[in-house]
């Protein structure tokens, strides 16, 4: 079983935004596949959104927030998206995280999910793993899975291999 992480790479004199940029690049491409149009950070009345996306077909619009930290994410970003979701009447609002979440964002994630009724579809959580499925599932990568099987023919493997987000590519590093 791999253990796979996501670590988006900048440079010593680059800024958190650059980092930032580099996962906002990310998603703006998974967004275009789903033929969404994409703006990349605008400023909306009293907010910023990382990505804004508006569907091409039924012209549904999303809010999304790009995390790119390696501290677990406080619950209080999932509650400023949700908010910011409503304020606006969009139709739906992401978090893309390449981070763990901390105990209480995981638990408002859970109690999100296990909803039954409509609203469930107003926020959408693209945690790591969740990130590297969706790149794996439209073929923008190839498995770790695949890289590891082939590899472990001739090297020894170890379980934890990480995607490397760069400015102008992916990378797995598979020690």
């Amino acid at each position: 079983m791999l253990n796979q992480n996501i670590e988006v790479c900048i440079r010593d004199n680059q800024s958190t935004t650059e980092k930032g940029k580099i996962l906002e690049q990310l998603t703006s491409n998974i967004l275009r596949i789903q033929q969404f149009d994409v703006l990349d950070t605008v400023r909306v009345t009293g907010i910023e959104v990382d990505v804004l996306a508006k569907h091409r077909v039924n012209n549904a619009q999303i809010y999304v927030e790009c995390k790119a930290w390696a501290d677990p994410l406080p619950a209080d970003v999932i509650t400023k998206l949700l908010g910011n979701v409503m304020l606006k009447n969009v139709t739906a609002g992401w978090l893309v995280t390449t981070g763990p979440l901390s105990k209480d964002a995981k638990g408002i994630m859970s109690e999100w999910e296990n909803r039954t009724d409509e609203s469930r579809a107003k926020i959408s959580f693209y945690t790591c793993e969740r990130i590297i499925d969706l790149l794996n599932d439209t073929r923008q990568i190839i498995s770790a899975k695949e890289i590891a099987n082939a590899a472990s023919q001739t090297f020894r493997i170890s379980e934890n291999v990480t995607l490397l987000l760069l400015s102008n590519c992916m990378v797995w590093v598979v020690p």
